[in-house]
């Protein structure tokens, strides 16, 4: 049992494993890790991505349960490109929580200390870095 009461599948190399539903999957999971709290938020914050943008995800409906590791290119397409600016429709009231929330699971990836065209993967996201992230997008609204 995990320490926060909850368990874990063994591994999500099966479609029995996932907790929730392919289309909102994290990355790490789809790729065959086990469930964690950073899997958890990151799942969160693709459905969160996918509703502020009206649900057009690039690649969703090519999203099939019976293919994961397609699933996961996919998803390592759409979430590890440089902006998400490309996003059709993202509401704008939510456009700065969506994109601090993408720069915390995939943070500017950098090569000798300049940014590259690319994205890290961050898979140690805490419930505290997003509400980190929440309060200052709450701040600057009331400011």
């Amino acid at each position: 049992m995990a320490s926060n009461g909850w368990e874990r599948p063994r591994s999500a190399s099966s479609l029995s494993s996932i907790i929730g539903t392919v289309l909102w999957a994290p990355l790490s999971v789809l790729e065959g890790e086990q469930h964690s709290e950073s899997s958890m938020l990151e799942g969160l914050f693709i459905s969160s991505l996918s509703i502020s943008c009206n649900e057009k995800l690039a690649g969703r409906h090519a999203m099939r349960p019976s293919q994961l590791k397609m699933c996961a290119l996919l998803r390592r397409g759409q979430l590890t490109r440089l902006e998400l600016d490309e996003l059709p429709d993202i509401a704008p009231h939510l456009k700065r929580l969506i994109m601090l929330l993408h720069d915390l699971f995939y943070p500017r990836a950098l090569l000798q200390g300049v940014p590259i065209k690319a994205r890290a993967y961050n898979t140690k996201v805490t419930t505290q870095m997003v509400q980190d992230v929440c309060r200052s997008v709450h701040l600057d609204l009331i400011v």
